[in-house]
C-alpha cells in the first residue's frame, strides 16, 4: 500500500477535527428584574474572588463601571460601582447616589455551574432617599449563567483552506481519469 492514500486520509482527518478543536467559548453572566437588564461575559467561570472586566453600564440612569465577584463558601456575591469604588459584599451600608461613589450588590446561592439562579439577598445604590436600583419590594434579582461556542477566525480560515485543498484533491483526480 502506497503512503500517498494514507497521508491523504491523515490530511483530511486533520482538517476535519481540527476546526472543533479551536474555539472561543464565552460564558454570559445575565442579570434581570422586573426594571433592569444587564450581561457580561467571561471565558471562564468565575470561581475566585476577583475584580470583573464590564463596559460601564447605566441603570435608572446611573453608570456603574466597576464590578466584582466575591466568593464564601457556597455564596456567590456581585458587586457594580460607579467610578473610584472598591468595596467587598460585606459592607452592606447604602451609599447615597449624591455621595462620591455608590454601589450594589446582590449575592447568589450555589450558582458556579450553568442554569438561572435568585438572589438571596441584595443590597441598592440610592437614586433619592428611599428609592433604590433594583427591584421593587418584594421582587429580587435573577441570574442566568449561559454559554455560547464562537469560532475563532483561525477556525474559519483553516475549514475553508481544507475544503478548498479536498476541491482541488477532487478536481485532479477526476483530471487525471480524463
Amino acid at each position: 500500500m502506497s503512503s500517498r492514500p494514507v497521508s491523504r486520509f491523515l490530511v483530511s482527518v486533520l482538517l476535519a477535527l481540527l476546526p472543533t478543536l479551536a474555539r472561543a467559548d464565552s460564558i454570559t453572566y445575565t442579570f434581570n428584574d422586573t426594571i433592569e437588564h444587564f450581561s457580561f461575559q467571561t471565558s471562564t467561570f468565575l470561581t475566585s474572588s476577583q475584580t470583573i472586566p464590564i463596559s460601564p453600564l447605566t441603570l435608572q440612569g446611573v453608570t456603574f463601571t466597576y464590578a466584582s465577584v466575591f466568593i464564601s463558601g457556597t455564596d456567590v456575591c456581585f458587586l457594580f460601582g460607579t467610578p473610584n469604588l472598591t468595596g467587598d459584599c460585606g459592607f452592606f451600608d447604602i451609599f447615597p447616589i449624591n455621595s462620591p461613589t455608590s454601589e450594589f450588590d446582590m449575592t447568589f446561592s450555589d450558582a458556579t455551574k450553568f442554569g438561572t439562579y435568585v438572589a438571596t439577598t441584595f443590597g441598592c445604590a440610592e437614586i433619592e432617599p428611599g428609592v433604590c436600583i433594583g427591584p421593587p419590594p418584594g421582587q429580587r434579582w435573577t441570574l442566568t449563567i449561559s454559554t455560547s461556542t464562537v469560532p475563532e477566525p483561525s477556525t474559519v480560515l483553516l475549514l475553508s483552506s481544507g475544503a478548498m485543498g479536498l476541491a482541488w484533491l477532487r478536481w485532479r483526480r477526476t483530471r487525471v481519469t480524463l
